[in-house]
């Protein structure tokens, strides 16, 4: 058992999620957490935990999440590598409890550091959670502007995963918007990709929005 240990875990956890294969990416991040417990590494102990929390929002469990890394932690003591994808998961999950201004003070904060550092993996999920935070606050064309911009750093890496889950929350801008044929098409693109990857959680879940949408028009 070394301090880095947990590495192969962790990342392969990455990938699984970036393949939208969500009970594997659990169990690789449990996985690492557990192996960074056991080597006495906090900071591992911390990233794991912080991809566990990405996986609870994911999954519907916000509050989980949120007891996970804490309400409001010191955010001005956040200087570690995986900052932003903390950030991120928890303005996501304050949005997903009904805290719209808590969940845009740490969203603007996430892609704030994303764009300091230039990291546009982690950076695409903080400008698709800020487009959420956004909607939510009743401001359309900032929601537009954040999902392009999305949408433009996530399709040169390329990212599809990430692009469907953008794809997907556009659909719920178009429909808020009411502009159910706009809405059907985003949605249509997202369940696409999310087919491609075998993302089955992802394809039942854009399949439902689609299949609503159709009765409802």
């Amino acid at each position: 058992m070394t301090r880095f240990s947990y590495v192969p875990s962790a990342y392969l956890g990455v990938l699984r999620k970036a393949q939208g294969a969500r009970e594997d990416a659990n169990r690789c991040f449990s996985d690492a957490a557990s192996l960074a417990r056991e080597a006495d590494n906090g900071e591992g102990t911390r990233y794991a935990g912080s991809r566990l929390a990405e996986m609870d929002v994911l999954q519907d469990r916000p509050a989980e999440a949120i007891a996970r890394l804490g309400r409001r932690p010191d955010l001005s003591d956040l200087t570690s590598f995986y900052e932003i994808v903390l950030l991120s998961a928890l303005a996501e999950a304050h949005a997903d409890t009904g805290d719209a201004a808590g969940a845009e003070e740490v969203a603007d904060l996430a892609l704030t550091r994303a764009r300091r550092t230039r990291n546009r993996v982690d950076g695409v999920e903080a400008l698709r959670v800020r487009a959420k935070v956004l909607s939510i606050r009743g401001r359309p064309e900032e929601v537009t502007a954040a999902l392009e911009e999305a949408l433009s750093w996530a399709r040169p890496m390329p990212y599809p995963y990430a692009e469907a889950r953008i794809l997907c929350e556009y659909g719920m801008l178009h429909l808020r918007e009411r502009e159910p044929e706009r809405a059907r098409k985003r949605l249509s693109a997202a369940l696409d990709i999310f087919r491609q990857l075998g993302a089955g959680k992802d394809v039942e879940q854009a399949g439902q929005a689609l299949r609503a949408l159709d009765l409802a028009h």
